[in-house]
């Protein structure tokens, strides 16, 4: 198991390659922020174009697949709905992580990208977030110890080097 941080910006999504490439976007969020408007700027604005024409709108649960047009090097894109800012809760951001992974797995996308789901509107630490981050994943690699994990988190300089630690003690337990 890999798990590696990479700052947020088009550089970095320009590296690859990844089966996935995991974004999440609040239903009354626009324009896209972080690594999903980056995203969108890359892939032309297909995502925006997604979202005025009702085929994703964000809503808490709401997933959906694109292709990448090769505008990315990712087999795919994973939108991941979280509803609205107010109601994201810390009880939706780890149920969004559940599902990311979930989602992930079951797709078979051993080697995917994203950040983690925005957690400082919930006025969480660095650490707080990956902790959490970290306690959903260890549940999916323990229930499936054949799995191979190739994981790019990407995430401001200063957040990494505050979840560096839980990170390195994560994939010493659990990297095989």
């Amino acid at each position: 198991m890999r798990i590696l941080f990479r700052p947020p910006d088009l550089h970095e999504l320009d590296k690859g390659p990844r089966d996935l490439l995991a974004l999440f976007l609040f239903a009354d969020e626009r324009p896209f922020t972080g690594v999903t408007g980056l995203a969108d700027w890359r892939l032309n604005s297909r995502i925006a174009h997604l979202v005025r024409g009702g085929r994703f709108t964000g809503q808490f649960g709401e997933v959906l697949l694109m292709p990448s047009f090769e505008r990315l090097p990712v087999g795919g894109v994973l939108l991941v709905g979280l509803g609205t800012r107010a109601e994201f809760s810390l009880l939706r951001f780890r149920e969004t992580i559940q599902r990311l992974f979930r989602t992930v797995i079951g797709i078979s996308a051993t080697r995917f990208a994203a950040s983690l789901p925005p957690w400082e509107p919930l006025k969480l630490r660095a650490t707080q977030a990956i902790e959490f981050w970290t306690t959903e994943l260890a549940n999916v690699v323990v229930s499936r110890r054949d799995l191979d994990l190739d994981i790019v988190l990407y995430e401001p300089v200063e957040a990494q080097r505050a979840m560096m630690d839980t990170v390195l003690a994560f994939v010493r337990r659990y990297g095989g």
